[in-house]
């Protein structure tokens, strides 16, 4: 919030007072006030009342009830925002070692280096997300652009999961798509990781800290189910 400067009126000094003059310093204050009253226009406000409040002002967002929250259709788009941008996420993050296997016939060393790397991206970009967001570039055009990069790796994968032949280190280049695809699936979990950071600051630049506790619920709630979802939608792909 901005600084507020409350003014004082002018008021006697001590000396005044004792001197006995201070009935006529608040004469005189209360003549130029006359004064300027006159002097105004007539739909103007009084001097008086624009040095009045000394309180801050407060943000325009108050605290929301239940009902409040659920009829914005601003908490729902970025509910869904996050379900959808998280779910990929989870999906290559609970079975990147089945995945690997299935697909690139991967021996355990693969995976667990797959699995290294796809944690190691997800760690560091957890702490660049929480050092840029805010003090660098606000948290919306932050989230926007992880939702656009998140949309970009997943048709990239998609695409080169479908042009991978089935039991890919058999070919001549599966060593080479194995390592495309970790690299891959690494992007997707910086993704995941950032949009996490984000929620919080999301919540308070969207609807002040008077709701963060509460939106943060409902936003976390959403990642709970892309959790469950993404797992699910993921073995249904690697299924088929």
């Amino acid at each position: 919030p901005d600084e507020i400067t409350c003014a004082s009126p002018p008021g006697a000094s001590d000396k005044d007072i004792e001197n006995g003059s201070g009935t006529e310093l608040g004469s005189r204050s209360e003549g130029a006030a006359e004064a300027t009253r006159a002097a105004s226009p007539p739909g103007a406000a009084p001097a008086d009342s624009q040095s009045a409040p000394c309180a801050p002002q407060a943000q325009d967002a108050r605290p929301m009830t239940l009902r409040q929250a659920l009829l914005r259709p601003a908490v729902w788009a970025l509910w869904f925002t996050l379900l959808f941008a998280m779910m990929p996420g989870y999906g290559v993050k609970y079975i990147i070692s089945p995945m690997m296997a299935n697909v690139f016939a991967a021996s355990g060393t693969l995976q667990a280096t797959a699995s290294f790397i796809f944690l190691v991206g997800y760690a560091v970009a957890r702490l660049v997300s929480g050092l840029v967001a805010g003090p660098f570039v606000s948290a919306r055009r932050f989230t926007g652009g992880l939702v656009v990069a998140m949309g970009i790796a997943c048709v990239a994968t998609g695409a080169f999961l479908f042009s991978v032949p089935r039991g890919g280190r058999v070919d001549a280049h599966g060593d080479t798509f194995a390592c495309v695809f970790v690299a891959l699936i690494a992007c997707i979990g910086t993704i995941l990781a950032g949009t996490k950071v984000l929620i919080p600051l999301l919540s308070i630049d969207m609807w002040g800290p008077a709701n963060l506790g509460f939106i943060t619920g409902m936003m976390y709630g959403g990642l709970g189910i892309a959790a469950v979802l993404g797992p699910i939608t993921s073995w249904m792909a690697l299924a088929a």
